[in-house]
């Protein structure tokens, strides 16, 4: 960066990693009461009088610590905007450097300068309370090498008793290896808290990750919340460490730092945490004097953590919900440094297991005691990666939900979020979708897993399995929400349930449910609805019976299928799918996924019966306000390696036109032929080849996502408000390898859920407009109801309403580096279906859905 660059033009990221250096200890009190009235134009050192008249007053800090206190916010940050937007010239990089630097503040001084600005650390005074203490190994080790002796160190107590707990000292080369049992106590499971007591701010630039000696430089994430995040992470499984004595002489080597340093490696256990496995917590602390605060307390002034596994960070405050009491995690937003608690892995149904299995969710029963809700849990059953479909991942064990919220007391709108991934793959884990920008607006947000797959959606299509267990689990869900979320300062009569491609689908899917009515008043769509051809599976029995087949089950009697089918090992039943599921890949391609929602059979506790666009044509859906868009082009893609089969497949399909007629249209075979011809044709063709993959997915593309989706706007928005959008902003954050032009699917929720990217300014505009929209919505029903003259640039996004809904007409936000209002997306090819329908179709058309 620029020693010129002004402050309030500094990215998110620096901004939040100053608030971590200068929140704690009020460090950023220091800065403040040496700032000057006036700057140089530059900025350099010399450049500052030293008799320039201080800008802020004694009464000046405390309105802002009152400040900071009162609205939950970073008292740096509070203070980096209001000296940054005052005053000329603007203050700049060279002059925060040169204030850091005689406040004494060299953590943060050397994160400017060595971080931002590529320049040596700041140098250190050789003598003086600023000056380095040096230490030698042999300094803290007793003569026959086998304790800690720090008592003629001059070290605080409190390091001194921290030193005093290790065992198994092994010497090497003036490192020392050692263990210690601390993490095992129940009272001091976080490792924050133990930094805490030697008076050390943990930061996320102070965090670096080593798997079997091997400093791994891909894993950059620091905030991993718990051990099995961080076993995922790491990859540590129970072979990889034999035992504590082998773990404590690794003798990783110390990075090369710029302040002498005592280099000292911990080796904690942290057992019984991660699945019984035997792993631990590797750490390397570089000592130095920094003794010019009033605290007169060593810090550590550089440290590395060699994470085998980390624990928790500080605990939240006990909630009592209707089952119980529950206990989970203090963090804070990465980009604002906002306070928030989370609650991760609440239970709110019984395990799917047994006689639970292919059945309807049954809600948790109470328990005793403070229930442990500060990880993650399992994701339902799934296939690890695409790629190799024998491993797996989750277990049926898997109906949790997660809470995130700013406020404990107050009556916050709610967002619940439902994940996608084709009913077969997704989960709700914070690393996936972090809740940091969405809470930043003061809103709660919910997230919770639902069963996937042949877990999931397995249907014999009558009462014996009539299906749809995933879409059950997520009513139930809603329940949970709407009996319990005020106890987390939520107003359970202001939900928002939304969600992407398959999540969204589900969105419309309980949208049009009527017994759903009072568990929401708005809901988002993304890429997704009830009337896209992947959200409904057909031929439901015949799958569940190739199924029992793969497993050498023949039974006729769907009840007694359904018992036979509960007594297979899980491993097997998932094995058993995705054979069948490779199996029909080709005859599917063009139609729904292998296992999803079904159209069951009536009974009391259906979630779906009837044809969809039967429920939308007549308004038999639940008609609260909706946002639902999709991006620019959501299947765009080249031949790879990757989607070879894919091409190839579609290709072999076109010697059958009638499976390229839209799946709605009603009509002869002769009929469905010629539609199907003409389909080919307008997309790929008269001859298409394998070089013809961009054309095929633009097929894909508008067939599979933007017809139906602006269907699903334009009959919902007969009877309710309806905002329609296209996300088509190309930003690196979404993608940055792009080849094919346009927003490609799943692109926007990178602008929603920070993914830990470099995030450019455009980009960071980006997810400001997008979050704020959203969060408008879910506090009150008008995305552009707040901030016009702020990111969102005075911008009013009209709903399409019943008095709007003309001839087929819409009107849409285009969301790209500006906002703009359009009309009819892609209308040459709806008017080319349009035509399709109008010339072969058999009143009235859409009524397979």
């Amino acid at each position: 960066m620029d020693p010129l660059l002004e402050i309030r033009k500094l990215p998110p990221s620096v901004t939040t990693h100053l608030s971590y250096l200068l929140d704690y200890g009020s460090q950023w009190k220091h800065l403040m009461a040496i700032i000057p009235k006036k700057l140089s134009i530059h900025g350099f050192v010399s450049a500052i009088s030293e008799i320039n008249p201080v800008k802020y007053s004694v009464e000046d800090i405390q309105t802002i610590d009152q400040g900071a206190r009162q609205y939950n916010k970073s008292p740096t940050l509070i203070l980096l905007d209001e000296w940054g937007t005052s005053g000329r010239p603007r203050a700049n990089l060279g002059h925060l450097l040169h204030l850091l630097t005689k406040a004494n503040l060299y953590r943060a001084a050397d994160y400017v300068s060595v971080e931002l600005l590529k320049q040596p650390p700041i140098s250190r005074p050789e003598s003086g309370p600023a000056s380095t203490v040096k230490l030698l190994s042999d300094d803290l080790v007793s003569q026959d090498g086998t304790e800690i002796d720090t008592e003629h160190v001059p070290l605080p107590n409190k390091v001194k008793h921290l030193l005093k707990q290790v065992q198994n000292v092994d010497v090497n080369q003036n490192e020392i290896a050692v263990s210690c049992d601390l993490l095992t106590k129940p009272e001091n499971k976080s490792l924050e808290s133990l930094l805490e007591q030697i008076d050390y701010p943990f930061s996320d630039s102070d965090v670096s990750f080593s798997v079997n000696d091997a400093v791994r430089s891909d894993i950059t994430t620091s905030r991993i919340e718990s051990i099995a995040d961080t076993c995922e992470y790491s990859n540590i499984r129970e072979d990889a460490v034999e035992n504590l004595e082998s773990a404590s002489t690794k003798g990783i080597k110390p990075r090369n730092d710029a302040v002498p340093h005592l280099s000292m490696l911990l080796a904690m256990p942290a057992m019984n945490y991660c699945k019984r496995m035997a792993v631990f917590i590797i750490i390397r602390l570089t000592l130095t004097a920094n003794m010019f605060t009033i605290f007169d307390v060593i810090r550590f002034w550089s440290i590395s953590f060699y994470i085998g596994v980390m624990c928790c960070q500080e605990l939240s405050p006990i909630v009592t919900i209707n089952d119980g009491k529950v206990q989970g995690i203090l963090n804070r937003t990465v980009r604002d440094g906002r306070v928030y608690y989370a609650y991760r892995g609440i239970p709110f149904a019984k395990k799917p297991v047994g006689d639970l299995r292919f059945a309807p969710p049954v809600p948790n029963e109470p328990w005793s005691g403070v229930l442990n809700t500060t990880t993650d849990r399992d994701s339902c059953t799934q296939v690890l990666t695409a790629e190799d479909p024998t491993l797996l991942t989750g277990s049926e064990d898997c109906l949790y939900i997660n809470v995130y919220t700013t406020n404990l007391t107050g009556r916050l709108p709610v967002m619940v979020w439902i994940y996608g991934g084709s009913f077969v793959f997704g989960s709700s884990e914070y690393k996936i979708y972090p809740p940091d920008y969405l809470i930043e607006k003061d809103v709660i947000f919910v997230s919770f897993n639902y069963r996937l797959g042949v877990f999931g959606f397995l249907s014999t299509e009558d009462l014996a399995a009539p299906g749809n267990w995933g879409i059950k689990d997520q009513i139930l869900a809603l329940k949970w929400v709407k009996n319990n979320i005020a106890h987390f300062g939520g107003d359970p009569n202001k939900v928002t349930i939304f969600g992407e491609s398959a999540g969204a689908a589900s969105v419309s899917y309980i949208v049009n449910n009527p017994s759903t009515k009072d568990l929401y008043g708005g809901a988002i769509m993304q890429s997704g609805t009830s009337l896209c051809v992947f959200a409904l599976t057909r031929n439901a029995r015949q799958k569940t019976e190739l199924v029992a087949k793969e497993l050498n089950i023949t039974e006729t009697n769907s009840t007694n299928l359904i018992k036979r089918l509960r007594l297979v090992d899980y491993k097997k039943l998932k094995a058993a799918e995705v054979n069948v599921t490779i199996k029909v890949f080709v005859s599917e391609l063009l139609g729904g996924e292998t296992f999803g929602v079904v159209e069951e059979p009536y009974h009391p506790g259906a979630v779906h019966t009837g044809r969809t666009y039967e429920i939308l044509k007549k308004g038999r859906f639940n008609r609260v306000p909706s946002i639902i868009g999709f991006n620019s082009n959501e299947l765009g893609a080249t031949l790879t390696s990757d989607n070879y089969d894919v091409v190839t497949g579609i290709l072999n399909l076109t010697a059958t036109p009638a499976v390229f007629a839209p799946y709605d249209l009603t009509g002869n075979v002769s009929k469905l032929n010629e539609a199907g011809k003409l389909v080919i044709s307008h997309y790929l063709g008269p001859s298409p080849t394998i070089s013809d993959a961009e054309r095929i997915y633009k097929y894909l593309t508008e067939n599979h996502f933007n017809r139906p989706i602006r269907q699903t706007v334009n009959m919902m928005s007969r009877y309710s408000k309806v905002y329609y959008y296209m996300f088509s902003y190309e930003g690196n954050l979404g993608n940055p390898n792009r080849t094919v032009p346009g927003v490609h699917h799943a692109e926007e929720l990178s602008y929603i859920y920070n993914k830990s990217r470099a995030v450019s300014e455009k980009d960071a505009l980006t997810i400001q407009r997008v979050v704020t929209l959203w969060t408008n919505f879910a506090k009150t029903r008008n995305p552009t109801s707040s901030n016009r003259t702020g990111v969102l640039r005075n911008i009013k996004w009209k709903p399409n309403t019943p008095n709007t809904n003309v001839n087929q007409e819409v009107c849409f936000l285009n969301i790209n580096k500006t906002l703009i209002m359009q009309k009819n997306p892609n209308q040459d090819e709806w008017l080319f279906y349009k035509n399709i329908y109008d010339t072969y179709g058999d009143p009235s058309y859409y009524t397979t859905y």
